[in-house]
């Protein structure tokens, strides 16, 4: 093996993504990546390498992006052959971005994921690889040099700004009522017990600054209303509930603020929002179980998408699969397989709720081996189909 090939391959190790190479004569080849069931390799993005190729032309490596949260690497080789990494990436996302940036990025396969990589480490990676190939090391900057330094805040426009605020009177947080109310959450109980679109609650939401009267219009009231539930679900996360319970809540109530189209349905899902990671709260204080106990159901909730391996689990926690399975089925009533299929019914009975995707895509997804195999366990757990759990049960975007 080769030096650039050795490169090559610890990159891919390092983070996931597929590896291309174009050659000088414009020949695509799929050097490293995801192997499918007959153990080749996955072309993937196929779709974005002669754009990504055509917008390349320094000797830097560069980054591109797309869609918001997908983005490719690209830097020079010997004899002039281009070499991408990706698509990776930015941030997690949901199944149902996943599902429409595997189509986006030309990836056919449906049990393809797209690796989410640090943005960070992903610059050094590529920094590392042109130093190993060129010699030259890029500064440490180069990233921002190249992508970021037009994105500034001048002094003039915070002088503005702040001036516009004086004049326009309008009210800031404060430091002191926030902490009391994010304090609160983290406890499990807000102000005024369970919160209703009340005139009192609307008043102590404007002065903790969730919530302002300004006449900043519908985004800016959104960024605000995102802004306290992104807080509330940290200060909740403090409180006890676990990490992946947490953002699952938070990410359902963002996916709603976004689709509304009034400042009422704003406030009403804020307020809903606020009672729902409260309950949250108390759920996971009113808990009696034991640390061990706790990281198992944290562990099957972080690989509920997939079929659950016990004997992994207890190889990762360093017990015996026997030892915790009694010490599981003493503290909860239930077999660790019994609560690990639970879970992933519950996600799907979320996704059936939350998401248009098609119930055999759902059950692939979360590692059935077939629609049916889904559908059966579905009945005997909610006593109706998946169709009609569905139909019974989807949300309704707000929209006017």
């Amino acid at each position: 093996m080769g030096k650039l090939d050795f490169i090559l391959k610890q990159a891919y190790y390092m983070s996931g993504a597929t590896i291309t190479e174009v050659t000088s004569e414009n020949e695509i080849r799929t050097i490293y990546g995801y192997k499918d069931a007959d153990n080749t390799i996955v072309p993937v993005g196929t779709n974005r390498i002669e754009e990504i190729v055509n917008a390349y032309h320094g000797s830097k490596p560069e980054v591109m992006n797309y869609d918001s949260a997908v983005y490719y690497l690209i830097f020079r080789g010997p004899k002039d052959s281009k070499y991408i990494i990706g698509p990776l990436l930015f941030v997690m996302v949901s199944f149902k971005d996943m599902v429409r940036y595997r189509r986006d990025n030309g990836i056919k396969d449906v049990k393809y994921k797209i690796p989410v990589y640090e943005f960070g480490r992903a610059t050094a990676l590529v920094s590392i690889i042109h130093m190993e190939l060129t010699g030259e090391m890029l500064p440490d900057n180069w990233i921002w040099d190249e992508y970021l330094s037009d994105v500034k805040v001048e002094a003039n426009e915070l002088e503005k700004y702040e001036l516009e605020n004086v004049f326009q009177e309008r009210s800031r947080v404060a430091y002191e009522e926030e902490m009391q109310f994010l304090n609160g959450i983290e406890q499990g109980k807000l102000p005024s017990g369970e919160m209703s679109l009340s005139p009192e609650n609307v008043d102590m939401l404007s002065k903790v600054g969730i919530f302002t009267k300004d006449n900043d219009g519908l985004k800016q009231a959104e960024i605000t209303f995102v802004s306290g539930i992104v807080l509330a679900t940290r200060a909740a996360i403090r409180g006890g509930v676990p990490p992946f319970e947490m953002y699952t809540m938070s990410d359902i109530f963002l996916q709603k603020m976004t689709s509304a189209q009034n400042l009422m349905d704003m406030i009403r899902i804020y307020i809903e929002a606020c009672n729902r990671i409260v309950q949250a709260v108390n759920e996971a204080k009113s808990r009696k179980t034991s640390d061990l106990v706790e990281t198992c159901k944290k562990y099957i909730e972080r690989h509920r998408n997939g079929k659950i391996v016990i004997a992994d689990l207890a190889r990762e926690l360093g017990k015996s699969q026997s030892y915790l399975a009694r010490r599981f089925h003493e503290e909860t009533g239930i077999t660790l397989q019994q609560y690990a299929l639970d879970q992933r019914l519950e996600a799907g009975a979320n996704m059936l709720k939350f998401s248009d995707e098609r119930i055999g895509d759902i059950a692939e997804y979360l590692g059935f081996s077939s629609q049916s195999h889904f559908s059966n366990l579905f009945m005997k757990k909610y006593g109706q189909s998946p169709a009609e759990y569905r139909r019974q049960n989807k949300i309704i975007d707000f929209k006017e």
